[in-house]
């Protein structure tokens, strides 16, 4: 048993899935430690809630769910001390009343721009570490893999333009780039 499963871990060894879940790998560790460090008083889920909010700006606790890849209790814990402290506000949708949707408020905002602040400058200590050569390769290698994973996404969506990632430009809800916020997408979609 154990010999047929060495034979497919070896069939798979240096495929291109292979090389992607590796390099997948290696960014959420590189992030995480990049995001724990900085992380404040935090659990690792709160942060995630901080920085998914100030990327795509409102979103319903379903779509908050979805991003943290957790049950929507689980979601619902996360955000209860986020809101206890000021940093997120929950409100029923104006466009359909039985969706609550979650959004920083001043005081969280200004939390997700002094933590991408940290962030950035934890990043940029850990990139000096290489050679310049090998500095720009890994930024230009991870602008491709956004583009790409993005693209993939949209694909995988069903809907191009979609808010599946982070906006190139604009603000959290993609005002200036022509992008659409979850919430509008997802009823889009919906509709």
């Amino acid at each position: 048993m154990d010999n047929d499963r060495t034979t497919r871990d070896d069939d798979l060894a240096g495929t291109p899935e292979v090389a992607i879940l590796k390099a997948m790998g290696a960014y959420d560790n590189f992030g995480r430690h990049t995001v724990m460090a900085q992380r404040a008083k935090l659990t690792k889920t709160q942060m995630d809630v901080v920085i998914g909010l100030d990327l795509f700006g409102t979103m319903s606790m379903t779509q908050m769910s979805e991003h943290l890849a957790a049950s929507k209790e689980q979601a619902s814990r996360s955000v209860a001390p986020l809101v206890e402290a000021g940093l997120v506000k929950r409100e029923r949708s104006p466009r359909e009343h039985r969706v609550v949707e979650i959004s920083l408020t001043e005081r969280g905002k200004e939390f997700g721009r002094v933590h991408k602040q940290e962030a950035a400058e934890s990043v940029r200590a850990r990139l000096a570490l290489l050679p310049k050569e090998e500095r720009d390769q890994l930024v230009e290698a991870s602008r491709t893999a956004e583009r790409l994973l993005c693209k993939l996404r949209e694909i995988e969506l069903g809907r191009k333009g979609a808010r599946s990632c982070a906006p190139a430009g604009g603000d959290a809800r993609g005002e200036g780039s022509g992008r659409k916020s979850r919430t509008d997408a997802t009823q889009e979609q919906q509709a």
